[in-house]
């Protein structure tokens, strides 16, 4: 018992025809191969003859595979050709979505760049007021030093004042003098 591969093809018209000649023609060609002289001619002849009839079968056969081959082929570039094209517009879409991406992107970062640039110049005048306003601060402290070291000359000189009246007042008589302090200028 004999098993086929799964994969074996069937045989085509021309291939079993051509097998048929060979199989008949020689079988043909033994058979007068054992007779007289003319019929190992005629043999001969047979032979030639299907051998010729399954090579012209078989160049059929070659012709007709590669022109099938070829159309399968011409088939699959057409296909990929037309699957090519289809991923190109996929592609060009792609390509469309992204650049408009990008021109907002773009103009985000001229914005944001433009108030980068204002907020800097914001930040250049803030700091420039910053530094008038410690100006200043400095400025009205050492101005409330000042005042505050006089407020303190100003209390003394008054305790000054109120203890000598106070022994003034303790000692006074009806002949005492009271002489003048003298004043700040």
């Amino acid at each position: 018992m004999s098993i086929a591969p799964a994969h074996a093809l069937t045989a085509s018209p021309r291939r079993r025809l051509a097998r048929a000649v060979m199989a008949t023609g020689s079988v043909a060609a033994v058979l007068l191969s054992m007779g007289p002289l003319a019929l190992v001619r005629a043999g001969v002849v047979v032979a030639v003859l299907t051998a010729i009839v399954a090579c012209v079968a078989a160049w059929r056969e070659v012709a007709d595979v590669r022109r099938r081959a070829a159309k399968l082929a011409g088939d699959a570039l057409v296909a990929h050709g037309a699957k090519l094209r289809e991923q190109r517009e996929t592609h060009l879409r792609v390509l469309a979505v992204l650049q408009r991406r990008h021109d907002r992107l773009a103009e985000r970062l001229d914005d944001a760049r433009h108030d980068s640039a204002r907020l800097r110049a914001d930040a250049g005048r803030l700091a420039g007021e910053r530094d008038a306003a410690r100006h200043e601060r400095d400025a009205l402290r050492v101005e409330r030093d000042g005042l505050l070291l006089e407020r303190d000359e100003l209390r003394l000189e008054r305790d000054v004042l109120e203890i000598q009246r106070d022994e003034l007042a303790g000692t006074a008589s009806s002949g005492a003098v009271v002489l003048p302090l003298r004043r700040r200028a």
